[in-house]
């Protein structure tokens, strides 16, 4: 194995992982490992995350099955029918 040398390491893949990988290649001029870790940061899946953190404070780990589960829509639309006139929305 050959000896590599590196003037920054970055252990862990996490929030904190991906901003001092984003500094390191801002702090280099690296506009190419910039926009990599800025890639992760916006694909990174965060869903389990999520639903262990409203499940922590008492929430609904799926909100939008409880929503669509609870019939709040079908209950607003019989409150609220159509007018009849078409709108052009918010004017």
């Amino acid at each position: 194995m050959t000896a590599q040398e590196f003037d920054v390491v970055v252990v862990g893949s996490g929030g904190a992982g991906m901003v001092a990988a984003l500094v390191a290649a801002q702090d280099a001029n690296d506009a190419l490992g910039a926009h990599l870790e800025l890639k992760r940061a916006f694909t990174t899946d965060v869903s389990p995350l999520l639903a262990v953190a409203r499940q922590a404070v008492g929430g609904a780990i799926d909100p939008l099955g409880v929503y669509r589960a609870s019939g709040y829509r079908a209950a607003k639309t019989r409150e609220r029918p159509a007018s009849g006139v078409a709108t052009a929305g918010i004017v």
